[in-house]
């Protein structure tokens, strides 16, 4: 079993990069990410490509999260909470609602929502894959 999921990039506006995440084509939740007019190296946002998302233990948030794996010359790329793009440092935010280009809502319950979607499958032996466009 594959999930795919889909980071739909609707524009960028020097300090942060924003848009959605799609599931098999359904609208999940918004995205924010440290801006990509600096190009994509650390602290920026994360190339477009085909990724695979693991669940796996992070030492810096304490908890097991999904993490974005093999971007060239990146690593511990994950997908957590956090409302503006000075809680990135080269992640991917999310969130239920869109205050503005610059910040998202309700970020730790879109995070959960996405987690609950993916992690039992995950678990089970399914893969995850993230295509950044």
């Amino acid at each position: 079993m594959k999930i795919n999921l889909e980071l739909r990039r609707e524009g960028d506006n020097g300090r942060s990069t924003y848009g959605a995440i799609y599931m098999d084509g359904a609208f999940r939740c918004y995205t924010l990410e440290d801006s990509a007019a600096n190009g994509y190296g650390k602290g920026c946002a994360i190339p477009p490509g085909r990724y695979r998302v693991a669940w796996e233990p992070s030492p810096r948030l304490k908890r097991n999260t999904l993490r974005i794996q093999d971007v060239t010359g990146r690593a511990g790329i994950l997908i957590h909470a956090g409302n503006t793009s000075a809680d990135c440092e080269g992640c991917i935010l999310l969130g239920r609602k869109r205050i503005d280009a610059n910040h998202i809502g309700e970020s730790r319950l879109a995070v959960a929502a996405l987690e609950n979607a993916i992690v039992q499958k995950l678990q089970a032996g399914a893969e995850c894959w993230i295509t950044v466009k």
